[in-house]
C-alpha cells in the first residue's frame, strides 16, 4: 500500500512536468501550421485519407521531434506513469521468469536491462492471448527471459524459435528453460547472426508460415529484421518490435540506432503490406498486422 502511494504521489508531481511538455511540443507543431490551409502540419485535411503516406508530406518526422527540455520532463513523468500502469495491470509474471531475470541480473550485471521491461512482458502476454499463435520467431534471445515468457503463453504443440548471436548469453537461462517441463519443449534455439538465421528459416519452409515475430536485438539492424519477419509473417500475422524509440531515437535521429530506429519507424508508417502502431511502451514498441 505504502510503494501504491508513492506512486501516486509521483505521478501526480511529475504530471505537471509532463502536461508542460506536451504544451511545449503542441507550440512548437501550432507554429508548423500550413499557411494558407488554416491547418496544423501532421493533421489530415477534409478528404485526406489516413493510412501509408508519401515521403515528405505533411506528417515529416523532424518537425516533430520534440526539444531535449520537454523530452527530460516527458520521461521524468513517464518513469512513474508506467510504474503506475504495470501496477495496475493483473498480469503476473511466473516465478520461472522471476528467477530468470534475477539470474540475468547476477550473471550479466553490465547488461540485464536489455531484456525486455515488465510492461512489455505484460503487452507481451496479452498479444499472445488474443491473436493464439503456435509458431513464433523471436529476434534477440539474450537470457531468455522473453522466451520464457512467449513459451509459457504458447500452447502445448506450440513454437518458438528464439535466435541470438552470443551462446554466453543464452547459456544463462538455458538450462531453467530447459528444465521446465511443461514449457521447455516448445523452445529452439538458432545460434549465429540473425540475418543468417531469417534467410535461413525463409529457406526451410517459414515463408509466410510464422504467426508472430518478436524483435529485441541489435537496433541498427532493425530495418533487416523488420523485411525479414515480414516475409516470414503469415497473412494476418503480427510483427512486435521493443525499443522502437529507445535512446536518441527523439533526441538525435541523425546517429545510431537512432537513425536505424526511425528508419523502421517510417517503413511502418508508409508500410502498404500491413497495419501498424507506434504504442509509448516500454521505450517504445512497434505493432504490425500483416494484411490478409
Amino acid at each position: 500500500k505504502q510503494w501504491y502511494q508513492r506512486r501516486v504521489r509521483g505521478v501526480a508531481i511529475v504530471f505537471s512536468g509532463y502536461t508542460l511538455s506536451l504544451l511545449q511540443m503542441q507550440t512548437g507543431a501550432a507554429q508548423n501550421t500550413t499557411a494558407g490551409e488554416g491547418r496544423t502540419a501532421g493533421l489530415p485535411a477534409d478528404g485526406e485519407k489516413g493510412g501509408a503516406r508519401e515521403k515528405g508530406g505533411a506528417r515529416g518526422g523532424e518537425d516533430r521531434i520534440p526539444k531535449k527540455g520537454a523530452l527530460l520532463w516527458t520521461n521524468i513523468a513517464l518513469k512513474h506513469i508506467r510504474e503506475y500502469a504495470t501496477f495496475h495491470s493483473n498480469i503476473i509474471e511466473s516465478p520461472d521468469v522471476k528467477e530468470l531475470r534475477q539470474l540475468t541480473e547476477s550473471q550479466c550485471p553490465d547488461n540485464f536491462k536489455i531484456y525486455s521491461d515488465g510492461d512489455v512482458s505484460q503487452l507481451l502476454v496479452f498479444l499472445i492471448r488474443i491473436t493464439n499463435p503456435t509458431l513464433v520467431v523471436e529476434v534477440g534471445t539474450f537470457t531468455g527471459v522473453g522466451t520464457l515468457t512467449i513459451a509459457e503463453q504458447l500452447p502445448d504443440e506450440g513454437k518458438v524459435v528464439t535466435l541470438e548471436l552470443e551462446e554466453k548469453y543464452v547459456n544463462v537461462g538455458r538450462t531453467l528453460i530447459e528444465s521446465s517441463r511443461d514449457h521447455g519443449h516448445k523452445v529452439q534455439y538458432m545460434i549465429g547472426p540473425a540475418e543468417e538465421s531469417l534467410n535461413q528459416l525463409k529457406q526451410t519452409g517459414y515463408h509466410e508460415k510464422v504467426d508472430m515475430c518478436f524483435i529485441d536485438a541489435d537496433k541498427e539492424r532493425y530495418p533487416l529484421y523488420y523485411e525479414a519477419c515480414l516475409d516470414l509473417l503469415k497473412p494476418g500475422g503480427l510483427m512486435i518490435l521493443d525499443n522502437a524509440m529507445a535512446r536518441n531515437t527523439l533526441i538525435d535521429p541523425s546517429k545510431e540506432p537512432g537513425r536505424s530506429l526511425n528508419e523502421t519507424n517510417e517503413k511502418a508508417r508508409l508500410e502498404t503490406r500491413g497495419m501498424s502502431l507506434l504504442l509509448n511502451c516500454g521505450t517504445g514498441t512497434l505493432l504490425l498486422r500483416k494484411h490478409d
